[in-house]
């Protein structure tokens, strides 16, 4: 069998392992990192200029597209126009207290307006 790269190789039993993970090279990132989730999704991070570790916005579906969000995120920092993300606006989640004081008289659910 000859590799995409043109060494020959030859498999055998005590071999095959090594040489599929020989076939099979890993390059390395130079910018960001791809993680792959349990769901099938991939998560893309960054080191910014600031020095923490930014989130993409969402998870994505494909690696290629975690790929072109990061060369678009590196691209803002040789630019010089990178700015850090917005901090995630706080959810607040209503009390019960807060949803019926909301409702109407007759106690159907929040008014509508």
């Amino acid at each position: 069998m000859t590799s995409s790269m043109g060494d020959s190789v030859t498999l055998t039993s005590d071999s095959v392992t090594q040489t599929r993970s020989t076939l099979r090279k890993r390059t390395r990132r130079s910018f960001g990192k791809i993680k792959k989730l349990p769901s099938g999704r991939y998560q893309a991070s960054y080191l910014g200029p600031d020095g923490e570790r930014h989130n993409g916005p969402v998870t994505f579906l494909a690696k290629q597209h975690a790929d072109q969000w990061l060369a678009m995120r590196q691209a803002e920092i040789v630019e010089q126009s990178w700015k850090p993300p917005a901090p995630p606006e706080d959810i607040v989640t209503p009390t019960l207290e807060d949803y019926s004081a909301g409702c109407s008289p007759g106690g159907h659910g929040p008014e509508s307006r």
